[in-house]
């Protein structure tokens, strides 16, 4: 296995105990404040996250089932292995993370690798262009929220996901 597939080996951290154990002392001293800090995390993640992730996640699992089975039926290798240097199937993790942005496309593109559908340099390769920002996120968040514009956040993902495909066309062509 490549070392970008494998884990990193865990590094000590010399002040985590004393960390550790001041936030200890801080939920005990302060424990009514940090239980209405969690039930206040808990009941926002009930009424919003959950609800609005759950069904997103779900419909973004069954894209990239759907993707990677239209992928495999026509054929592994062809022009899309030429230009971007990955096959079909390896192509639905690159469109799951476009459409649905990360870290959806590197979950699919580990998945496929898991279940053999594509080798261990294509999930490679796939790792340097399939983790995108999601659509909603550079066009409301950003361009809307930050830049107030709409138009700004459209060139934005498209010159984000310009520059993927540039990346995978450049990295095509190392052996």
């Amino acid at each position: 296995m490549t070392r970008a597939l494998e884990a990193k080996p865990k590094r000590k951290v010399r002040g985590a105990p004393l960390f550790l154990f001041a936030l200890l002392l801080f939920s005990l001293f302060f424990s009514g404040d940090v239980m209405r800090g969690v039930q206040s995390a808990l009941a926002l993640s009930a009424r919003v996250i959950i609800p609005s992730l759950f069904p997103f996640m779900v419909l973004s699992e069954l894209l990239g089932d759907a993707l990677s089975e239209a992928g495999g039926k026509r054929g592994n290798r062809g022009l899309l292995d030429r230009l971007f240097g990955v096959s079909r199937v390896g192509m639905s993790a690159f469109l799951l993370g476009a459409l649905c942005g990360f870290p959806l496309g590197i979950k699919h593109a580990r998945a496929l690798y898991d279940s053999g559908a594509i080798d261990e340099r294509e999930c490679a390769r796939l790792v340097c262009f399939a983790n995108n920002t999601g659509p909603a996120f550079v066009i409301a968040g950003v361009g809307g929220g930050l830049f107030g514009s709409f138009r700004m956040g459209v060139l934005l993902y498209l010159f984000q996901i310009a520059a993927a495909l540039v990346v995978a066309i450049i990295f095509a062509r190392i052996p």
